[in-house]
């Protein structure tokens, strides 16, 4: 039996598919990441989210680097093999390009950690070309 799908249902499989494929473009687009390990019952982890994780998104360091959660008890995504598997959290690692730029353990407060992300911010620097480059790995 072959299906007849009407243009309209067509067109709207198709724009899904298309924009399935943009996803993966557009987070390869933010070539550096902050990415924060966390894991359920954590009480640095519900403060963090708290404090800075609701507004996070909508701040000049989310630009620079959009975050991405990863539970420690789920599987380790494929492109952040190379950083090893982590058992502390809260903890927060900038990455670009596959390598790890810097990390920050723990959260105490708000201003601590804008503080250190700032200092791993300004590892990352916008070229001229608009990529982005960074300063090797201090810690």
């Amino acid at each position: 039996m072959i299906l007849r799908l009407p243009t309209f249902f067509k067109a709207v499989i198709g724009a899904l598919v298309v924009v399935s494929g943009l996803s993966g473009l557009v987070r390869n687009a933010h070539a550096a990441e902050l990415i924060m390990y966390e894991q359920d019952g954590c009480p640095a982890c519900d403060l963090w989210k708290k404090e800075v994780g609701k507004i996070y998104p909508l701040t000049d360091e989310a630009r620079v680097l959009p975050l991405r959660m990863v539970n420690i008890h789920g599987p380790q995504p494929e492109d952040l093999e190379f950083l090893g598997r982590n058992r502390f959290t809260p903890y927060f690692v900038v990455i670009e390009d596959g390598r790890k730029i810097g990390h920050i353990y723990g959260y105490n407060d708000e201003a601590a950690f804008y503080g250190l992300l700032g200092e791993l911010i300004e590892r990352v620097n916008v070229g001229k070309s608009g990529s982005l480059r960074t300063s090797p790995d201090k810690g």
